[in-house]
């Protein structure tokens, strides 16, 4: 059967999670409410601050997560979501290596060999990076699409190629650790399908055109009927559906 994310985006979402006070009060950034909410969890000075909004929205998603982290101690991980709301998410065994082979040729796309070669020497033995990655490349669409800024549509490419490498995530911890409790994870995944492709949505009712436009429509055509899809969509479909 034949799953779309926007069919995933409809199920509804139900989880627990933190509350995240502001850290200071800030006023609206570069016009930004994005930017505006996410500075406000960051204390003055923390050195994420970039000319380009949206490498400053995708930065400082990183320093809060960090900071949640140390906070939370050793053995999860910790996504500010916007608005006050944060979900922790334990961190499984598996490696980058593991997930990255089960995502498919077809639906590699051009962030796979930094995120999934590249960065092993760093991060092999902590799958949840690839959520804080896609994380932060929502908030930097977010950021993107309330400012209108040029090359948004980039950033929202490699939010939707990660929507794709988290299902591979659930579907490796699903294969290699037997004891994992999803439910956290679950519903991290499912918000945050539900959040990119809201903002997809909302850009495709206008009918862009453009490179990376056309590059979305592409990656999300192989993913809905692509034969080396299949299977990671048959695992969506029982994972998210659930």
């Amino acid at each position: 059967m034949m799953i779309r994310f926007w069919l995933i985006a409809c199920i509804a979402v139900d989880f627990e999670c933190l509350d995240i006070p502001e850290c200071r009060y800030v006023v609206l950034v570069r016009g930004s409410k994005v930017l505006q909410d996410i500075e406000s969890r960051m204390p003055a000075n923390h050195g994420y601050e970039s000319s380009d909004p949206m490498t400053w929205a995708h930065e400082t998603t990183h320093g809060i997560s960090s900071r949640l982290r140390m906070q939370h101690g050793a053995g999860v991980n910790v996504f500010y979501v916007l608005d006050g709301k944060a979900f922790v998410v334990r961190e499984p065994k598996g490696s980058l290596w593991q997930i990255g082979a089960l995502v498919p040729q077809s639906l590699r796309g051009n962030s796979f060999n930094l995120y999934f070669g590249e960065q092993r020497k760093y991060w092999d033995g902590t799958p949840t990076y690839v959520l804080d990655e896609w994380n932060a490349y929502t908030h930097g669409s977010l950021c993107g699409q309330e400012l209108d800024v040029n090359g948004w549509h980039y950033e929202l490419l490699q939010a939707i190629q990660f929507s794709v490498y988290a299902i591979a995530v659930a579907k490796s911890i699903s294969e290699t650790d037997a004891n994992y409790d999803h439910t956290a994870l679950r519903a991290f995944v499912r918000f945050n399908t539900q959040r990119t492709m809201k903002i997809w949505e909302s850009l495709e009712a206008t009918n862009p055109r453009g490179l990376h436009v056309d590059q979305i429509r592409a990656y999300l055509e192989e993913w809905e009927s692509g034969n080396s899809a299949r299977g990671l969509r048959t695992f969506a479909e029982s994972y998210l559906g659930n």
